[in-house]
């Protein structure tokens, strides 16, 4: 540790840089950037916060709760004030009877992982916004809804050929890179008031409502956390509802497990309303009525922002059959128009197969989140070509005389 070049430095369980190697020292003396002061002795989350960026106030927070044994480890991305240099820095919790952290820093030399909510906007976005007109504007609501161009076009009755030329015309207006870009600028300029933002509560970052995310967790304890960071901004806002949405007993067991891990039982939310309790179902169009129906309730209780958290049990009782899954995580886009839900749809990467992880976690979700970082999913496929080019294709796991029942429904 004393030669590697990444800046690597030990605090304690009060959060004192108690040793550092020369790289993290060099920083911490002479330069302008997050690490300044952090020298040996100082109270790392606190200088962090003192220099009062946002920036520097999500790795502080990220730190501080490693450094308390709220979460094993933190990593987030930050860059120099001029923008010249970025960094990735890690925490990872002592594993040891007292708490404490390692804190390593590494800069990134190649291009930056951002999330499509960090992408820079040109100075004129507003101007760019204003010059999108009427049609285009009908066709950017069905974009941030997730309908490709075909769907577009039935929506709307006009020719797909047209649809595709106001799609790269509003690309090109708002001076995006795709069309999942542009999305993203929508949600920052809120044009029309047809996208709204809400905090994730994972990773310090904003999402779109409505949306539908993709979360990948390694095994029961990371599940509890993220849970956790996901619901308390709707646990702290009374204005906020939340749906647990699992097989039968899957969603009581999330309920018990966020009281338990919160300190304080959660029986007065339950009752009021404010958190609903939801179940699956075997049948998949009935799974997507019973959401549909969470949904509408908390939505008749002017829920600001609704957030639905799914545990996706591929395989358990009371689950659909593997393609029906993927039926209805494909139909989740379309059915969440309207209405300000933030679903979020959890698999467990150390226990899912492969097919669940790929083709309903990566192929369904226009967003992803793994560990703390939210993304733009580049292989997402919208509802419309996942069921004529997959869906259709898959044969199922068990020995049947026909068609699923999901490629049966579809084909008629």
């Amino acid at each position: 540790m004393e030669s590697v070049p990444s800046e690597v430095a030990l605090l304690d369980a009060a959060g004192t840089i108690t040793w550092a190697n020369p790289a993290w020292l060099r920083a911490a003396q002479g330069g302008s950037d997050l690490l300044a002061g952090c020298v040996v002795g100082a109270d790392a989350v606190r200088v962090m916060r003192g220099s009062k960026t946002p920036q520097a106030s999500a790795v502080a927070s990220g730190v501080a709760a490693v450094v308390a044994g709220e979460r094993g480890e933190f990593e987030q991305e930050f860059g120099s004030a001029d923008g010249v240099r970025r960094w990735r820095i890690h925490a990872n919790a002592l594993r040891r009877p007292s708490r404490g952290a390692v804190l390593l820093r590494t800069e990134i030399t190649g291009a930056a992982a951002r999330a499509p909510w960090d992408l820079q906007d040109p100075e004129d976005l507003s101007a760019r916004i204003g010059s999108v007109t009427s049609r285009e504007r009908d066709v950017l609501k069905l974009m941030v809804r997730g309908l490709n161009n075909r769907e577009i076009a039935a929506e709307l009755g006009i020719g797909y050929t047209t649809v595709r030329s106001h799609t790269q015309s509003v690309i090109e207006k708002l001076g995006a890179r795709s069309r999942l870009d542009a999305v993203a600028r929508v949600a920052r300029g809120n044009l029309g008031g047809m996208m709204n933002r809400t905090p994730l509560g994972i990773g310090n970052q904003d999402v779109p409502m409505p949306g539908h995310l993709g979360l990948f967790y390694d095994a029961e304890p990371d599940l509890r956390r993220v849970l956790l960071e996901f619901v308390r901004p709707a646990l702290d806002d009374p204005g906020q509802g939340i749906v647990l949405f699992g097989p039968p007993g899957i969603a009581r067991r999330m309920f018990d497990n966020l009281a338990a891990d919160l300190g304080r039982p959660l029986t007065s939310e339950l009752e009021s309303g404010r958190i609903l309790i939801a179940h699956m179902d075997r049948d998949p169009d009935q799974l997507l009525e019973n959401l549909r129906t969470a949904i509408e309730t908390m939505a008749a209780r002017h829920s600001t922002v609704i957030r639905v958290f799914g545990d996706v049990k591929w395989g358990a009782p009371g689950f659909p059959l593997p393609e029906d899954a993927l039926w209805v995580e494909s139909r989740v886009n379309n059915m969440l128009a309207g209405t300000t839900a933030v679903v979020v749809c959890a698999y467990d990467v150390s226990r899912l197969p492969d097919r669940a992880l790929i083709m309903g976690g990566l192929k369904t979700h226009p967003i992803i989140v793994i560990g703390d970082w939210l993304k733009e999913n580049p292989n997402y496929i919208p509802p419309a070509d996942y069921m004529r080019a997959l869906l259709l294709q898959l044969g199922s796991p068990e020995p049947t005389s026909g068609p699923t029942s999901a490629a049966r429904r579809h084909s008629e």
